[in-house]
């Protein structure tokens, strides 16, 4: 797909308004070659790639003088580093723990889905909190606490998040 993407570039413009159909197309290749390429990604090099873009908007923000408000993105960042280490210490599948480890792992895929934050979704606020109560008691020694207060960070950080009301 690489190289036909390569040969866009020598095709001759046909009819209609002068290449802006061939732009169009190219544009596509181009997302979707960018799409298939992050998802070839292993998690842990998605988080990195996470990490490095929150290290350039940072230094682009203080390099201009402007203030920009990164505290969703650095707080998608720390959530998942926090799912990472709950759900390497869940070692026990009992109802409780089946159902954390569901969620982890739902909201893990969701934010590795996307690589541009302004493109990720979460997991349901609602069904997170039922989840942690049932699970809190069940996690054995973990303090899911720390976990909670990171999503919901997070979630109400969220610019695109369906429950605006919610506290």
């Amino acid at each position: 797909m690489k190289s036909t993407l390569a040969h866009y570039a020598t095709l001759p413009v046909v009819g209609g308004a002068p290449g802006i159909a061939l732009q169009q197309e190219q544009a596509i290749i181009t997302r979707i070659l960018e799409e298939a390429a992050w998802q070839q990604l292993s998690d842990a090099v998605k988080q990195q790639k996470r990490k490095s873009t929150l290290t350039l908007l940072d230094k682009w923000g203080y390099e201009e003088g402007t203030s920009t408000d990164l505290s969703y993105e650095n707080s998608v960042v720390a959530l998942y580093d926090c799912l990472e280490e709950v759900l390497g210490a869940l070692v026990e599948d009992t109802p409780a723990t089946i159902r954390l480890k569901g969620a982890l792992l739902v909201e893990k895929f969701l934010i590795n889905e996307q690589p541009e934050f302004s493109k990720m979704r979460h997991f349901d606020l609602h069904i997170w909190n039922a989840i942690l109560d049932h699970s809190q008691q069940a996690a054995g020694g973990l303090n899911l606490a720390v976990l909670d207060e990171l999503f919901k960070q997070m979630y109400f950080k969220w610019p695109k998040r369906p429950y605006k009301d919610a506290l």
